[in-house]
């Protein structure tokens, strides 16, 4: 089994198990005793944020589930989020070339590494990808919403993959018609939808291949034409 299909694989069987043990004991298959705050929503936030992390490594994404559980558990400590934020501003502005990074507010990025990492939060933003090598990157979109235009960059050799963590919010890819482009990505109250306009004619070169994959939740994604 992959790295791919293990970030899919644990989640889903720490949510079955999980399932299976309550609904048994829901049916008396087992008798004990569940403190309140197992049952808070706050626990659940902390819990899923830690399962992102484990499972698919993206800190930033499984940090926020984290914080916000945190904050409504402990209120005194919510201005840490004013810490959190002023640190934030810090780096960015330290942060002396175009970087296809933290997006705070809309804005317009044009960059040309070679792997992207965009991290759209509360915010969004457009960013236009030059690389003449292009080897896939990490797109995360929490609360907001990124657009990226793929159209002026080239697929480098092999197999390469983005890989997308969408959450209350949204993504949209512009890709030339004659890349090849897989998708599997998991929607859960979501979805992630390819809209490239097709031909009979279009060949695409199959010894270069972009996946995209990852999960989105409360959210959505879609792949689209360069016009």
């Amino acid at each position: 089994m992959n790295a791919k299909n293990d970030s899919k694989f644990l989640p889903g069987l720490i949510l079955i198990l999980l399932g299976v043990f309550f609904l048994l004991r829901n049916y008396n298959f087992f008798d004990f005793y569940i403190p309140n705050f197992l049952r808070s929503w706050e626990f659940f936030f902390i819990a899923f944020g830690v399962i992102i992390i484990a499972a698919t490594r993206n800190v930033i994404a499984g940090s926020i589930f984290i914080f916000i559980g945190l904050i409504n558990w402990t209120p005194d400590l919510w201005p840490l989020i004013l810490v959190i934020i002023g640190i934030a501003i810090i780096l960015k502005r330290n942060n002396s070339k175009p970087s296809l990074g933290l997006n705070d507010s809309p804005n317009t990025t044009i960059g040309s590494d070679d792997r992207i990492d965009i991290n759209s939060i509360f915010g969004g933003g457009t960013n236009f990808v030059n690389s003449k090598n292009f080897q896939g990157g990490k797109v995360t979109c929490i609360f907001g919403g990124s657009e990226i235009y793929l159209n002026n960059a080239q697929l480098a050799d092999g197999n390469y993959d983005i890989e997308i963590t969408v959450i209350f919010g949204g993504v949209t890819f512009y890709i030339p018609n004659e890349w090849h482009v897989e998708t599997k990505v998991t929607a859960l109250f979501g979805g992630f939808d390819q809209k490239r306009l097709t031909k009979f004619d279009d060949v695409k070169d199959k010894s270069k291949t972009l996946t995209i994959h990852g999960f989105v939740l409360f959210g959505g994604g879609e792949i689209k034409s360069v016009l």
